[in-house]
């Protein structure tokens, strides 16, 4: 007994991991369906440029900032290194960007940096909110007071951000060496590299889960958000991990300075909103599957008055139809010369012989009643018995009934 019940949990649990893996690839598929007919990688592109565009200003910004915080004096940026370089990383190595503030920037330079920063936020925002606004065109329309205050919110928290940057800047170094010299080397001698490459993770994690729950008019639930942020990040640090062993900054940056710096900078940029955009179209996938799932069928749908035929007998139809609503009656003859062979109700299928075995209708296929059917082509129906194991086992049930059937009618009658 205990093993029979062993047996029986062991094979639950194989069907429940079968059913999440089914699950995932289905939406899956929709997301990448979904992310090419709004054509997202464009969207993609604009959320990199806006990126790229804003990075200049905000790094003017930071540096003229930090030239009058720190008063002259050479910022030691080596402890900050791995906590800057996810952001400004891609124009190689950042310590020597603590040189450009021993002497003060002028004033001028400030203001010209905080206005492209302005500037070239407001555009990278909107290009994310454009990007969103077309994965949830279907079900929420834009509100233009709601989207300016959002912008404008955006902006304020990218410019907080920018001022946050230069305070830990500035506070990193004299905490990691106040603890180097009280000779804290157990956990706080290792806690501090494993934040510093942690938080930018956690960092940008929060920044994809704010604008997925944030920038919808129709917000997704948060757990939805949550996985969906998550998975756009752990994809990112894989695929950036991958692109890694092959961009190398110091190689492309030897041979061909700045720009190789640059080229290998816009792949990781790009290949980042290529994912965060899938992702969001993940989420609204798993927000409402069971709505795209109603749309894909709608197009298949059918509609039957009382009466119509649906197929005749020896019709070169390879379609298989399922009956969502109402009653279809099968003839083996001209309906107004014989009787019904079989009764097809609601949620069963109907002409799939011809369907699977490719030969011409057998049959005649009348609505007794008004019908809704969905019309599979042969390619969707194969697939669809393919991946329900319920069905597939079911069909071949229905069709020797239907076999039998007409078999009985024959040696009845005595006409085929």
């Amino acid at each position: 007994m205990r093993i029979q019940a062993l047996a029986l949990h062991n094979e639950c649990m194989a069907n429940r991991v079968k059913r999440i893996l089914t699950a995932g690839i289905q939406r899956t598929v929709f997301s990448l369906e979904q992310f090419g007919r709004h054509e997202m990688a464009n969207h993609a592109a604009a959320g990199a440029y806006g990126f790229l565009l804003s990075a200049g200003p905000a790094l003017l910004v930071i540096l003229y900032l930090s030239s009058i915080a720190f008063g002259g004096r050479t910022i030691d940026l080596s402890s900050a290194s791995s906590f800057l370089d996810p952001y400004i990383g891609s124009i190689g190595d950042i310590t020597w960007l603590g040189s450009l503030t021993t002497r003060p920037l002028a004033g001028f330079t400030g203001i010209f940096g905080f206005v492209n920063l302005i500037w070239t936020s407001r555009l990278f925002i909107l290009s994310i909110q454009r990007g969103i606004r077309v994965v949830y065109s279907d079900v929420s329309q834009a509100n233009p007071i709601r989207e300016n205050i959002l912008t404008f919110v955006a902006e304020l928290l990218l410019l907080l951000s920018v001022v946050s940057l230069i305070a830990f800047a500035r506070l990193a170094g004299p905490v990691v060496g106040a603890i180097r010299e009280m000779a804290l080397h157990s956990l706080a001698s290792k806690a501090i590299p494993v934040t510093a490459k942690i938080l930018p993770l956690a960092i940008l994690w929060l920044f994809v889960f704010l604008t997925y729950h944030g920038i919808p008019a129709r917000k997704p639930k948060y757990r939805i958000a949550v996985i969906s942020a998550l998975l756009c990040t752990a994809s990112y640090l894989l695929l950036g991990s991958f692109l890694n062993m092959f961009l190398s900054i110091e190689r492309y940056g030897l041979l061909y300075g700045v720009m190789g710096n640059l080229i290998a900078g816009l792949v990781k940029v790009y290949a980042f909103f290529w994912l965060y955009f899938f992702f969001a179209e993940l989420s609204y996938t798993m927000q409402f599957f069971e709505t795209l799932l109603f749309t894909r069928f709608h197009k298949l749908e059918s509609a039957s008055k009382a009466g119509d035929t649906i197929f005749a007998r020896n019709a070169a139809g390879r379609e298989a139809f399922y009956l969502y609503h109402g009653t279809v009656h099968i003839h083996p003859h001209e309906p107004s010369t014989c009787q019904a062979l079989s009764v097809v109700e609601e949620g069963d299928f109907f002409g799939e012989l011809a369907s699977i075995l490719d030969e011409p209708r057998s049959a005649w296929a009348v609505a007794e009643t008004d019908c809704i059917v969905f019309i599979l082509p042969p390619e969707l129906f194969k697939r669809f018995i393919t991946n329900n194991a319920e069905s597939s086992q079911h069909l071949p049930e229905l069709m020797a009934n239907r076999i039998k059937a007409n078999d009985d009618y024959i040696r009845k009658t005595g006409t085929s």
